[in-house]
């Protein structure tokens, strides 16, 4: 079981690369089916099966978690949210283990234990959220300045560096704000990528910043980092990407852009 616990994390890595959190579902999915096919083991070479499916699965749902934490609070958060979250495994591992004995004290069997165990693990691949979408951002071309107006350095170097997707592609982090029905800017850090003559973020189905983008197509980025001030701000105009080709397109983008700098 922990040698195909190996394989299995290694290979959820690689399948969450290319397909997404959507991976997740089918992991609890067969770690619920591997529990009900232990009540029915009836010898050492069974087991040995049931040891390697188990042992498959056990341990891959930790790279669509640590993506869906990401991509809901932000790439900076993870370590401390990851944190939180193997404490509260922690606790669920120990209620389960006394749960589990209290069972068979009860009953003098775990099979009620192993089923309750897997009605859990398909509720979790029920609970699972969708792939993530993707927010595409195209700045707008800058404005030309009216004829014997004021020279503005600032702002023609702002237009240079955030309109200029060559320049973009050199950096690995930005701000993009979105805006509520109020009118209230909401500006996040993300992890971005440079692709096509876009900019291309990937973010929760469910994520506050789907949901403003759903409402208003309006939106703003700046080039900095979660703690730092955004600067160079631009103001854009974005899009949820459904198409998978596209959706591919963009997560190629972004695993390239692993050695950009901060703004």
């Amino acid at each position: 079981m922990g040698a195909m616990n190996i394989v299995g994390t290694v290979a959820s890595g690689w399948i969450c690369d290319r397909f997404g959190r959507r991976a997740a579902r089918l992991y609890y999915g067969v770690r619920g089916l591997s529990l009900i096919f232990l009540l029915y083991v009836w010898n050492v070479p069974s087991l040995h099966v049931f040891a390697a499916i188990f042992g498959l699965n056990y341990i891959s749902t930790v790279p669509p978690t640590t993506t869906l934490t990401a991509n809901i609070f932000g790439r900076l958060s993870v370590g401390a949210l990851s944190g939180w979250i193997f404490f509260s495994h922690q606790v669920g591992s120990a209620i389960g283990a006394w749960a589990g004995g209290a069972i068979f004290d009860a009953t003098g069997s775990y099979a009620w234990a192993f089923l309750s165990a897997a009605v859990l693990a398909f509720i979790a691949s029920g609970l699972s959220p969708p792939d993530q979408g993707s927010a595409d951002q195209r700045p707008p071309e800058p404005a030309p300045r009216p004829r014997g107006a004021p020279s503005r350095p600032d702002k023609q170097r702002l237009s240079r560096d955030v309109t200029d997707i060559g320049e973009l592609e050199r950096h690995r982090y930005m701000s993009l704000a979105t805006f509520r029905r109020s009118g209230a800017e909401v500006a996040t850090p993300v992890w971005f990528a440079a692709a096509d003559g876009r900019l291309y973020v990937f973010t929760a189905e469910q994520s506050g910043k789907v949901k403003r983008l759903r409402h208003s197509s309006r939106a703003r980025v700046a080039l900095g980092c979660a703690g730092a001030s955004p600067r160079r701000v631009a103001e854009a105009t974005a899009r949820i990407v459904t198409e998978p080709r596209a959706i591919e397109r963009a997560r190629a983008a972004l695993s390239r852009n692993t050695v950009g700098r901060c703004g």
